[in-house]
């Protein structure tokens, strides 16, 4: 498990690798488009088909504050990250919540003293049956093309717990927070639905830098330029076009860094050429 320092201004961070896979990445398209997929992919830079998946997650030294973006998949894998990047978990004063599928709320309990960021809009989702039972069927539509029914059950139970009983369980540790308000001094939510209903960015302002956190509007770098590729990951291909032109239209000047949790590690894109690539 890899981690990898580096600093804005007044901020530090560290991107943490929880694991990481390697995958063919037409594997993750439509049948009619792979061909396509594996062209643009190539052109772009890429040496070869396969690709690796991360799973990382962004730590955020502030000067009050130690942030955690999402929680990871709950398996202790996060947390020996951290340690061997010298993070105590329990050190962690502030948790902000992108969307709730499984690799980013599972690990909430392994930071017991965390505030929790979630957007208001995600706490009035999960805690409504009727809009709950709608981000369950959204998951299953996408999710039911790569994985077996019993893992997509699986998942809907664990998402029907986070609704009903998680996070009515963690209210008192709750701060809800509302779409472009500031939070935290640097912190913006930006509603970015498509890969998910409740799905939002994070913007990063430490000026003149911004960071913004794509969470997983995308996984792979080549689709910020192709709107018309979503991955099967990716559950409404129509806002996930406008979710990507809204994240296009907070860094006009193309001067922004990115970080993807399924980005290969350590998560980082920035502009090259007017083409979003992997930062080494």
């Amino acid at each position: 498990m890899r981690h990898y320092q580096f600093n804005l201004n007044e901020l530090n961070f560290k991107c943490l690798e929880e694991r990481s896979k390697e995958i063919s990445i037409v594997t993750e398209f439509d049948d009619q488009i792979k061909e396509e997929v594996l062209q643009i992919h190539l052109a772009e830079g890429a040496s070869k088909e396969k690709v690796e998946v991360g799973f990382n997650y962004l730590y955020i030294e502030t000067p009050k504050n130690k942030v955690l973006i999402d929680a990871g998949s709950g398996t202790g894998q996060l947390v020996n990250c951290m340690k061997a990047a010298n993070i105590d978990p329990l050190s962690i004063d502030s948790i902000i919540i992108t969307h709730a599928d499984s690799d980013h709320v599972n690990g909430l309990h392994e930071f017991p003293n965390a505030t929790i960021y979630l957007a208001h809009l995600s706490w009035k989702m999960w805690t409504n049956k009727a809009s709950r039972d709608r981000l369950n069927e959204e998951f299953k539509d996408a999710l039911g093309q790569l994985f077996d029914t019993d893992v997509i059950l699986r998942g809907i139970d664990g998402r029907n717990e986070f609704g009903t009983k998680i996070l009515p369980n963690l209210k008192e540790r709750l701060v809800l927070v509302n779409e472009q308000e500031s939070f935290l001094s640097y912190f913006k939510m930006i509603y970015t639905p498509g890969h998910r209903s409740d799905h939002f960015a994070i913007k990063i302002n430490s000026k003149p830098n911004e960071l913004i956190v794509i969470a997983d509007a995308f996984r792979h770098s080549f689709q910020f330029n192709h709107l018309d590729y979503p991955s099967h990951y990716d559950s409404h291909a129509e806002p996930w076009k406008e979710s990507l032109k809204s994240i296009k239209g907070l860094d006009p000047d193309k001067t922004a860094l990115y970080f993807g949790n399924h980005i290969s590690f350590p998560g980082l894109l920035h502009y090259d050429k007017n083409i979003l690539v992997k930062k080494d």
